[in-house]
């Protein structure tokens, strides 16, 4: 019998809820695998960084692209069954990524996996709010954490099995059927869960020039997305070209990112009430600064800690970002929020691109120069969000 009146993390050793926050961690775990295997596609497509950057745009894009169906298509299937079968065309299609035979059908495979994986984010977040919402619990934040321990379970124990394993295809599939089988078995039973049609009608929108006080926060969610996205793209690579380790440690850095990113989630709601919203987002972004001077040293272990700094500095900055969007004077939460969430996705379009062009310029190490310049501009634009904004979050309300 389900006991939604347990607290932390306790709340996912029941079926149903390890259910809502398993497609976080098949999401994460799919996509850094075939991360690990981005070199091995430079060598074999024998293409270029840059052309690899407007590879990982095609499925940048095909994200964005699905987020105009997936409101429709969630009000009319619901979140269960629309989260359940968006998860097993994601798995499907990101496992061919590494058998592609141009750069054109890579860039097709992956606009079609984006679109997958949008539809996946969409959904996998309708059914983690509305189970919190019919169940009285708390579990959104935490799903986020699990999708981060995702990353690094599938860049650590990938970069252990690449080692054994004959082809990048049999450990793209070995993947693909342990998180499918977790998934019929723990997703299956969510497929009816669907809202009333007015907790998921539209709720209007917000153009940024509609209201200036959202635009600093957008420029910090822009800024912060950006560097999330330049560690997931480039890590291995700059591993594997730029610190000269061996293969074993390609996917670690990308691993150390992804765990202290995931432990800084699980931890950062209790943080953000004693010291509040601003404390969490300029001393991460500080945090982050000091991650970089690690990882341009160089040498080995500073490099895989740098990378761990930064994803703890970044863990906690979105979250907050979305909280104070949704506390602008004037400005309605949903709108605030969808603001915020749609120029980071501007950065995900951009990113893959510049910093591809960044890399086959000046080289893997000014990609964190370019990250310098971001952290820049997120902690100039903070100090100026936090005028418009309600500066102290209240204690998290019950359910």
């Amino acid at each position: 019998m389900l006991n939604p009146n347990m607290k932390g993390l306790g709340i996912f050793l029941q079926k149903r809820y390890f259910g809502v926050a398993l497609p976080f961690i098949i999401n994460s775990l799919m996509m850094s695998t075939w991360l690990l295997y981005t070199p091995y596609l430079l060598n074999r497509l024998t293409i270029t960084e840059s052309s690899l950057g407007y590879a990982f745009f095609c499925m940048a894009m095909g994200a964005v692209s699905s987020l105009a169906i997936s409101k429709k298509m969630i009000k009319q299937y619901g979140e269960g069954r629309y989260t359940f079968f968006s998860t097993i065309g994601y798995s499907l299609l990101i496992i061919c990524a590494v058998i592609v035979p141009s750069l054109p059908v890579l860039c097709l495979n992956l606009f079609f996996t984006g679109a997958f994986a949008g539809s996946m984010d969409v959904g996998m977040n309708a059914l983690a709010t509305q189970t919190e919402r019919k169940d009285k619990v708390r579990l959104l934040s935490a799903c986020h954490g699990f999708w981060s321990l995702g990353f690094f379970v599938g860049a650590s124990l990938g970069s252990i099995l690449m080692s054994y394993l004959a082809h990048p295809f049999v450990h793209m599939f070995l993947m693909m059927c342990i998180a499918l089988i977790l998934h019929l078995y723990y997703g299956g039973p969510l497929r009816g869960e669907k809202s009333k049609a007015e907790d998921i009608a539209h709720q209007g929108g917000l153009s940024i020039l509609q209201n200036k006080k959202l635009i600093s926060f957008a420029i910090v969610g822009l800024a912060v997305m950006m560097i999330e996205g330049a560690i997931m793209d480039w890590s291995t690579l700059y591993m594997s070209k730029e610190v000269l380790a061996l293969e074993i440690w390609w996917g670690y850095a990308l691993g150390m990112f992804s765990l202290f990113m995931a432990v800084g989630r699980f931890m950062m709601d209790p943080i953000s009430d004693t010291y509040g919203s601003k404390f969490i987002v300029q001393a991460g972004l500080i945090i982050v600064v000091f991650g970089i001077l690690l990882v341009l040293s160089g040498s080995l272990m500073p490099v895989l800690f740098g990378f761990g700094l930064i994803g703890f500095g970044v863990s906690g900055i979105i979250p907050e970002v979305y909280r104070l969007s949704s506390q602008v004077d004037g400005v309605e939460a949903s709108d605030g929020v969808a603001t915020v969430a749609g120029m980071g996705y501007v950065g995900f379009l951009v990113g893959p691109i510049v910093m591809g062009y960044i890399v086959e310029h000046f080289g893997y190490p000014a990609i964190f120069y370019a990250v310098f310049i971001l952290v820049a501009i997120a902690f100039i634009n903070s100090r100026i969000a936090f005028r418009y904004a309600t500066l102290k979050l209240s204690k998290h309300s019950e359910l």
